[in-house]
């Protein structure tokens, strides 16, 4: 519990840090050490917790990269919508000179 509690002083020390970040590695420090202590006391449940960490993780990691994704797919879309418009302008432009 002190190694926690020590972790946790030197964390919030960090200025670089933004809060999401620090909240993350405070619970990812907080998860891990209360696995330790239910594997301590039965080591099928703390292995089951740990199992659970990792799905959760790996869900969280899942769901970040589509995100990211999603977010670049619709500035790829903005994009060439913004292109269209352009092009749409110069044919009227076009269109309108020759009428």
């Amino acid at each position: 519990m002190l190694k926690l509690l020590k972790t946790f002083v030197a964390v919030l020390s960090l200025s670089e840090l933004d809060t999401l970040s620090v909240c993350e590695i405070l619970h990812k420090y907080c998860a891990d050490e209360l696995i330790r202590q239910v594997t301590i006391n039965c080591s099928e449940r703390g292995l089951l917790l740990l199992r659970v960490r990792d799905e959760i993780r790996m869900t969280i990691a899942a769901y970040q990269t589509l995100y990211e994704s999603s977010v670049a797919f619709g500035m790829r879309k903005a994009l060439q919508a913004e292109q269209g418009k352009t092009h749409m302008k110069n044919q009227v432009i076009i269109f309108t000179c020759y009428s």
